[in-house]
């Protein structure tokens, strides 16, 4: 008889919270990006509206598969939005006075951008946290035992 693996699968609130508040700082992103009027100027020196829309839809669903494997328990995709966020810093330091300058009134988008900016740091957390790290770590678990043994879990 084939061994049986017992693990804990049930996603912790910690993991829920993060994936609310991921989802969340997404939608206030979307929001925010409205905010932003592109002039003519932007325009031409940055290439044409099409691209620049193509290129936030493609960020936009990248965003969303990544969150979606997270809430898969994928490991790899809890790691990669770690380095996104580690990689971002710096660029966000950069970034925060031209929100400041683009829109009317700036602080509007200056205060959505530290709001968005901190929900994505606290769902990090969250995300590295004992309980979760053990959830991740038992969903690869549980993944490995079923293909090597073919057993169901209890």
């Amino acid at each position: 008889m084939p061994k049986t693996y017992t693990y804990e699968l049930t996603k912790p609130r910690k993991v829920n919270t993060a994936l609310n508040l991921l989802y969340a700082s997404l939608g206030i992103g979307v929001i925010s990006s409205g905010l932003f009027p592109v002039g003519l100027d932007e325009v031409n020196s940055f290439g044409s509206a099409l691209n620049d829309s193509l290129y936030t839809f493609f960020i936009f669903g990248l965003t969303l598969l990544l969150y979606y494997m997270i809430g898969k328990g994928k490991n790899w995709a809890r790691i990669t939005f770690l380095v996104f966020f580690i990689m971002g810093v710096p660029l966000s330091i950069v970034v925060l006075p031209m929100y400041l300058s683009l829109s009317d009134p700036p602080i509007i988008s200056g205060i959505l951008f530290l709001v968005q900016t901190g929900m994505d740091l606290v769902a990090l957390v969250f995300l590295f946290q004992g309980e979760s790290s053990a959830w991740f770590k038992a969903i690869k678990q549980s993944n490995v035992h079923m293909t090597e043994t073919n057993a169901p879990i209890d």
